[in-house]
This record gives C-alpha cells, sequence and structure tokens, in this order.
C-alpha cells in the first residue's frame, strides 16, 4: 500500500541514547514495543505492542498511518473496507465534516482508539441503506434518520467476524469510548494470561462468568447460549468472559465466591 511507502522506521538503542529511554519509557525486553509519531498529530504518541513477524508489524502500523476517520461516499467504499478491521464505528451524520458541531468529539473518541478499531463516518444525510450495510448486516435494519442539521450522528458499530452491529445510543464525548472500547473485545471472551492483560490495557468493565467443566468450551449448549444473550444484553457496557468453574476456581475466591 503506498501509505507504508511514506513510513520511515527507525531503531533507537535505549542503552545508549539514555535521554530518549527516558522521555518515552522505552525499557530493553524482548517484548520489543514499536513507538509512533505522526507529523498531524504532534502532540500524540502511540505505542504498539511488539509483532514477531513483519507483517503483523505492518497491520499495526498501517492502522495508524490511516486517517482518524474515514469518508464513506457510497456502496464501493463501505463494500472495501467494513471488513478489514475487527471493529469498525460508522457515524451517518445530518451535516458535513466542517460545519457538524458533533464531528470534533467523533474524531478525538477515533483518535484515542487508534490501533483499536477502524472510525469511518457518511455525511449530508447519508443512511445504512444508502451505503448498502443491510445486505452485510441484517440486524441492522432499515433506519428512519431524521435529517435536521444540530443533531447527533447515528452511530452503529459493527463487528464482521460475529455478523453483527450495536446502535449507540448515548453522548459522543463522554460515551462513545467506553462503548467502542468493549465492542472492541470479543462477546464472551476468555480469560487467560493473555487475554487478562488485554482487558486490563483497555480499561473496560468485565463481567465473569462461570460454567460448569463439562459444560465449559461446548458451543450452543444451554449454559452457552444463557451466556451470549446476556453478553448481547450488556454489549457496549460490559465485556463478558467466560471462566471454567473447576480451571478457574480460584478466581471465585478473590469475589467471596466457592468452586464447585
Amino acid at each position: 500500500d503506498e501509505r507504508l511507502d511514506g513510513v520511515v522506521f527507525g531503531v533507537v538503542d535505549a542503552r545508549e541514547e539514555k535521554h530518549l529511554g527516558r522521555k518515552y519509557n522505552a525499557t530493553c525486553s524482548d517484548e520489543c514495543n514499536v513507538t509512533v509519531f505522526k507529523p498531524d498529530e504532534p502532540d500524540t504518541i502511540y505505542t504498539i505492542p511488539g509483532k514477531k513477524f513483519t507483517g503483523e508489524l505492518q497491520v499495526e502500523v498501517y492502522k495508524h498511518v490511516l486517517p482518524a476517520v474515514h469518508d464513506i461516499e457510497g456502496p464501493e467504499r463501505f463494500e472495501k473496507f467494513h471488513a478489514a478491521f475487527n471493529t469498525t464505528v460508522i457515524g451517518f451524520f445530518h451535516g458535513n465534516r466542517t460545519t457538524d458541531p458533533h464531528v470534533p468529539a467523533f474524531i478525538d473518541v477515533a483518535e484515542s482508539m487508534r490501533g483499536r478499531g477502524l472510525f469511518a463516518a457518511c455525511w449530508d444525510g447519508c443512511t445504512p441503506e444508502s451505503i448498502g450495510l443491510p445486505r452485510f448486516y441484517a440486524d441492522a435494519g432499515v433506519v428512519e434518520l431524521a435529517n435536521e442539521t444540530g443533531r447527533p450522528p447515528f452511530v452503529l458499530v459493527l463487528k464482521p467476524a460475529e455478523n453483527r452491529s450495536v446502535e449507540f445510543n448515548g453522548d459522543l464525548a463522554s460515551d462513545l469510548g467506553l462503548f467502542s472500547k468493549v465492542l472492541s473485545l470479543p462477546l464472551l471472551g476468555s480469560y487467560d494470561f493473555h487475554s487478562r492483560q488485554q482487558y486490563r490495557d483497555a480499561g473496560v468493565p468485565v463481567g465473569m462468568l462461570w460454567v460448569s467443566s463439562h459444560e465449559f468450551g461446548v458451543s450452543g449448549s444451554r449454559g452457552d447460549v444463557i451466556l451470549r444473550n446476556l453478553a448481547q444484553r450488556h454489549a457496549g457496557a460490559v465485556s463478558m468472559v467466560k471462566l471454567n468453574a473447576s480451571a478457574d476456581g480460584i478466581l471465585m475466591r478473590m469475589y467471596g465466591l466457592e468452586p464447585w
């Protein structure tokens, strides 16, 4: 992609360049985090977790060189990028990028979510139907949007891998950030050593759901259906994780519960 052609990669030895190491909190470890600097965002510094393979690093860097908010002109544009990310947040604005009063708050959230999801917008009364969204997300349905300048945008969070969309209802400035972070995580995740840190880094509320060992990992079981329905009910507010009551029973005691 031509966007990556404009990226300059460099290596700094924090042991030799101690002043830079202190300034950017660099550590000499096997993780090798990558720090991203952007000329168009001089006051913001992004950190990408280290990757083992070149392709993985390129994908993470690519997420940061893209615009904070993409413009969607029609179905072709939407079809091209909608499944490129695990999470896509689309705002359907009543005004345009320069005059709609809700654009700055939307951009602020988009910049804070760099690397976690793709933010996009369509303008001047655009609707989900006009970009062909219901062809990919049946639950998006037909939405009637009042085309009134000054009204907040209609916002949908799309989860391509889960074939679902979730409507946002709240204040853009205070609520959309948490809503998007929760939905950037799996609908019903695991809580192992690796994912535990992922949830901590996201800084979202986590609901822990323990199930018996004979039902754990059995897709479509009665317990699994109940848990998924509960997770969908709280989508955007709480990230739900499923734990084995036998193998993960020690975590139950932290909350005054007894394993069974």
